[in-house]
């Protein structure tokens, strides 16, 4: 009796997976084999892969050849300087200490 439920279970799953993989629901038939290369084509991996490497590729040339042009830069500055007050300013020599004022 067990041996007969685990079959008739077997069965029951082995229906229901062959159902999910039935074409004629998702695409409106049976696919040809036309169909098949193209969507093998969409989904691989390794060609998505050589596609986005193809456009990294191109990008490093574009890189390169932008690289050998000569480039420019150019900057600026400005400062100020305010002192309203004289400086003093102590000086010491070998002979002795001396204190100046000097304009600013």
């Amino acid at each position: 009796m067990r041996n007969k439920l685990i079959f008739a279970l077997l069965l029951a799953a082995m229906s229901v997976s062959m159902q999910a993989q039935d074409t004629t629901a998702v695409s409106g038939g049976p696919w040809t084999l036309q169909q098949c290369i193209e969507r093998a084509k969409q989904e691989n991996l390794t060609l998505r892969r050589g596609r986005i490497n193809v456009k990294q590729a191109e990008e490093s040339v574009l890189d390169a050849r932008d690289s050998r042009l000569p480039t420019v830069s150019f900057s600026s500055s400005q400062g100020l300087n305010y002192r309203p007050f004289r400086e003093n300013a102590f000086s010491v020599n070998g002979s002795g200490a001396s204190s100046s004022s000097r304009p600013s």
